[in-house]
């Protein structure tokens, strides 16, 4: 499954999420992002934990933050997602290239830091 299959099925999206831990697993070529992501379509913002397992990884870059914006700052981070393009990610199609077949790659814009983080990866998995 890709992580745009994942997004299709939250009310919200990968719109207004917060990034609460991202752990990269060297060994299993694996990472674990855990957020909290709108669960209702209705008015009410109600959240809810949840991790999703990035397997076949290939690619994990996180962007240096904006120094202009206060990144030392304790707590989750607001995000919205979206598929990686040139335009945020300008040698992607030399990327795409060296990552094994079928990988997807996605980014995710960190507002309050002003940086994305940019992955490739063949499979991802919610883990509830």
């Amino acid at each position: 499954m890709k992580i745009e299959d994942l997004e299709h099925n939250l009310p919200n999206g990968f719109h207004d999420v917060e990034l609460l831990s991202v752990a990269r697993d060297y060994g299993n070529g694996s990472c674990v992002l855990e957020m909290q992501v709108d669960a209702e379509n209705g008015s009410a913002e109600i959240y809810r934990n949840i991790k999703i397992l990035l397997s076949g990884l290939s690619l994990l870059i996180m962007e240096v933050p904006d120094a202009r914006y206060p990144f030392a700052k304790a707590g989750g981070e607001r995000f919205s997602g979206f598929a990686t393009t040139v335009k945020y990610l300008p040698n992607l199609e030399e990327l795409r290239q060296q990552a094994p077949e079928g990988s997807f790659f996605y980014s995710f814009f960190l507002n309050g830091l002003n940086c994305c983080i940019h992955l490739a990866a063949t499979d991802a998995k919610l883990l509830l």
